[in-house]
């Protein structure tokens, strides 16, 4: 396992991410010094949404686990989660201005909905952030490694749900070149950002796939080793 150096760890944290995200922001308003609260609100709105929308999904597809989702098709998907009463929640949330850059500057609203993904995964934590993120993720069309890299679960690449997790990942196309963070949401600051590369996880996987899935005992002789 590699760390990251302690100048590169706020690259890293869905906090600082988020927060760098909101500042762009900044640059398309006219008073550019103002921190908008109404933008971070949006992103909370959106947050929030996703993660219902998904739920409600669910409820529909009673054979589904929440990873299942991401196989659906992209325009289903943003045709159900209904963009148009996501605008119209806006005009409770955000200025004239605000709704108009959101509308008709596609960076700006990039810039937003990007901060959502991040957002997204700080909530959904370490079993469903990274599932709910995948999701939108495929909507939005942005990088599919970003959910990857925090689909951490309990931090180790015998879990189950890691294994259907990247299944899914690369099934929709995701790159084997990146890395995965196992222990992004430990207390434990030491290997919050310990990192190891996602091919190695892949091949473990494979190459001990049915040893690890097998019983309680194989479990234990597989944590052992490594």
């Amino acid at each position: 396992m590699s760390f990251f150096k302690s100048s590169e760890l706020k690259a890293y944290d869905l906090d600082t991410k988020i927060n760098n995200k909101l500042k762009e922001c900044n640059k398309y308003m006219k008073d550019k010094k103002n921190n908008s609260p109404s933008i971070k609100m949006s992103v909370e709105e959106i947050t929030n949404r996703h993660i219902r929308f998904c739920n409600d999904m669910l409820v529909e597809k009673k054979d589904y686990e929440l990873i299942d989702l991401v196989s659906e098709n992209q325009i289903d998907l943003l045709e159900k989660f209904n963009i148009s009463n996501l605008i119209n929640s806006f005009e409770k949330i955000l200025t004239d201005e605000e709704i108009e850059l959101f509308n008709y500057n596609n960076d700006f609203r990039r810039k937003i909905l990007f901060s959502s993904l991040f957002n997204i995964i700080k909530i959904g934590g370490s079993e469903k952030g990274a599932e709910y993120a995948l999701i939108f993720a495929k909507m939005f069309s942005f990088n599919y490694s970003i959910p990857m890299h925090y689909a951490s679960y309990d931090g180790t690449v015998y879990n189950p749900k890691l294994k259907k997790f990247i299944s899914k990942y690369l099934e929709i196309g995701g790159s084997e070149i990146t890395y995965w963070l196992p222990n992004y949401f430990s207390d434990n600051n030491k290997i919050k950002y310990g990192c190891e590369e996602l091919e190695k996880v892949i091949e473990i996987i494979n190459d001990y796939g049915e040893q690890i899935y097998k019983t309680p005992e194989d479990l234990k002789i597989f944590q052992k080793i490594f």
